[in-house]
């Protein structure tokens, strides 16, 4: 977690790559639920909580992936989600819950917006 998803350098290199960045930082944070805390249960509530903090509360980090590559920023909070709704992979106040969910309403109708009629 550390080297790769949680490390800055590593974050500034995929964000050089632009929609495949972002895409990649996705598919990590899908092999932390899926192979790591689903299976092996071995993902502590800190990760999850900078996983949130790094990539979807980071204002920044949000705007670069609504810009490149939104539906990775979708597929994250998803993740997020799936991580909290199943009993007991990631333990998180209803705060940080409702934040989600805020965010990922916004970005829902960003990406309805996209899809009407070819564009914004």
């Amino acid at each position: 977690m550390r080297t790769r998803l949680l490390n800055p350098k590593w974050i500034e290199g995929m964000r050089k790559h632009g929609y495949m960045g972002a895409q990649n930082i996705s598919k990590r944070v899908e092999y932390v639920l899926g192979g790591v805390a689903a299976t092996m249960n071995a993902v502590d509530d800190w990760v999850w909580d900078r996983i949130v903090e790094t990539y979807v509360f980071n204002e920044e980090m949000r705007r670069w992936f609504t810009e490149v590559n939104p539906y990775a920023l979708e597929q994250i909070i998803k993740r997020l989600y799936e991580a909290h709704e199943r009993g007991g992979l990631w333990h998180t106040s209803e705060n940080v819950i409702r934040k989600l969910r805020e965010i990922y309403t916004e970005l829902e109708n960003a990406l309805e917006g996209i899809g009407q009629w070819g564009g914004r």
